[in-house]
């Protein structure tokens, strides 16, 4: 069997293949498939739940086995996403590695993580190449995870966050979804070993745990930060659509807009991040007294005197160093083993 949340199953794969494109993601891929979802879907309506109920339907109609598929978790969340990225008009975010890393070792309280709300009521995040990666059991590999697609799904009563996170490389993919917004950051994906085992044969490991708590985390600094640091670039930024669809170029495929998230990184976590996604360690840290340097992990906070007019909500303070200017900085030696 296949890694749960983490491999493509069978049916998945056919999802992939009935677009004719390879069996790894691409942009490309998704945008194709999104914009064939949307003719059946939210071309009709708004709504989340009959959305999903309407793709549902186009595949039993089609006699296909996707539709049996459908009852995955894994597949609902492809499904409604891309076919909702379309309906936004495809936007994608696009960050440089300094900031994605500082986005992800900044912490956010649940205060604070309760009113965030998406840009978009789904769309992409480019994440830079090699900062996340993922250990390929079936192959003996670790891959580079760099497409993560984020939706804000309505259940009419309330709103839950469903996100996929997969590679170029790789058919490996992890996903979450249904979760409050205070539960993003929640590194307990939420089921047993052996529910896992007896189900699917293999079980989330460490690793993937603690991907999918630095995913939390990016996806709520870029929710809080944007649109304040997202700059529109491309020709498929500037373009408006009627909140109905997508725009398409004049061959007749979709048009992706991109922004960039863009603000000053004095500190670079690319390292602390990558370590901790191997060895759950890093050199962030404290002391009542330092003697040493060590890097402070970012957060969210409120400004002190209230919100003012003008004042941003919620203020990010960037990871940072702590202790006096010219003391060492500290840092932890690790073993190399070769294999």
């Amino acid at each position: 069997m296949d890694d749960f949340k983490k491999q493509w199953t069978i049916i998945g794969k056919e999802l992939i293949e009935s677009a004719n494109c390879n069996y790894f993601d691409s942009k490309d891929l998704l945008v194709e498939m999104g914009s064939k979802l949307w003719q059946y879907s939210y071309n009709y309506t708004d709504d989340d739940i009959e959305a999903f109920t309407r793709i549902v339907k186009h595949f039993m109609d089609e006699q296909s086995s996707i539709a049996v598929a459908a009852g995955s978790p894994d597949i609902q969340v492809l499904l409604s996403w891309a076919s909702r990225w379309a309906d936004q008009a495809f936007p994608q975010i696009i960050l440089g590695h300094k900031i994605a890393a500082a986005m992800m070792a900044t912490s956010v309280n649940v205060d604070v993580s309760k009113e965030i709300h998406a840009p978009w009521k789904a769309f992409l995040i480019q994440i830079p190449k090699g900062l996340i990666t993922l250990r390929d059991h079936k192959a003996g590999t670790i891959a580079n995870m760099d497409l993560l697609g984020v939706q804000e799904f309505s259940r009419r009563t309330h709103n839950t966050w469903n996100w996929r996170l997969s590679s170029t490389e790789s058919p490996l993919q992890l996903w979450r979804f249904g979760l409050p917004s205070e539960k993003l950051v929640d590194a307990d994906i939420g089921f047993s070993d052996d529910y896992l085992e007896d189900l699917f044969g293999k079980s989330i490991d460490d690793m993937d745990e603690r991907v999918s708590q630095l995913i939390g985390r990016l996806i709520i600094s870029i929710c809080l930060s944007f649109p304040e640091h997202g700059k529109s670039i491309g020709s498929g930024s500037k373009s408006s659509y009627n909140k109905r669809g997508f725009i398409v170029d004049r061959n007749g495929f979709p048009i992706v807009r991109n922004y960039e998230i863009r603000t000053p990184i004095r500190i670079d976590c690319r390292e602390n991040i990558k370590n901790y996604i191997r060895t759950g360690k890093t050199n962030l840290g404290g002391s009542t007294v330092p003697t040493v340097q060590y890097l402070v992990r970012g957060y969210w906070r409120r400004p002190p005197h209230g919100i003012e007019r003008n004042v941003p909500k919620n203020v990010w303070v960037h990871p940072h160093w702590k202790g006096p200017e010219d003391a060492k900085i500290l840092v932890r030696g690790h073993k190399v083993i070769e294999e």
